[in-house]
């Protein structure tokens, strides 16, 4: 209450892209998941002495090869860019699978944590291999933590915008 006034709570029009659209679900998931796994690698390297810029480095040199190590902050930059455009693809795939497989809405907890699983090794031990990533795979305790950030960080905030933005198409 302001000056005796109840203030009513306002809600931001954010537009109708249609019930089918792609681009919320999309949108959302890669800038929650996006966002959780990097604090995610941030917080665990931190932990081991590795500062936040290297970790980023790391991700753009997946493209830039060992160069991003010796660049500064413009290549950080750029691996956080890399990152979001990777995860953006990582979300897509997903959403586009929800709308033909209903059980990944359905059953979002179990379909996130799976997902989550894949995409790790998907990522661990087929794209970074092939990339110009000088970054070798991690041991098997790293593997661990790997497939549980994964699961918590990618997977779980992905199926969960999946199955809030789909739940509509299941009821048609």
């Amino acid at each position: 209450m302001a000056d005796g006034k109840v203030l009513e709570q306002t809600s931001v029009d954010v537009p109708d892209c249609g019930s089918d659209s792609l681009a919320r679900p999309v949108f959302v998931g890669t800038a929650v998941a996006g966002t959780m796994d990097i604090l995610a690698a941030i917080i665990v390297w931190a932990l081991r002495d590795v500062p936040a810029m290297r970790v980023l480095q790391s991700i753009a040199s997946g493209l830039l090869g060992t160069y991003a190590f010796s660049g500064d902050v413009v290549t950080a930059w750029f691996g956080v860019l890399l990152h979001y455009m990777i995860m953006s693809m990582i979300a897509l795939v997903f959403v586009l699978a929800s709308r033909r497989l209903e059980f990944l809405i359905r059953h979002f907890l179990v379909a996130g944590a799976a997902y989550g699983i894949v995409v790790f090794v998907v990522m661990t031990y087929v794209v970074v291999p092939l990339s110009a990533s000088p970054i070798q795979s991690p041991p098997p305790a790293q593997v661990l933590e790997g497939l549980l950030i994964h699961m918590v960080c990618v997977g779980l905030p992905i199926s969960l915008t999946a199955h809030r933005f789909g739940r509509r198409l299941l009821a048609n």
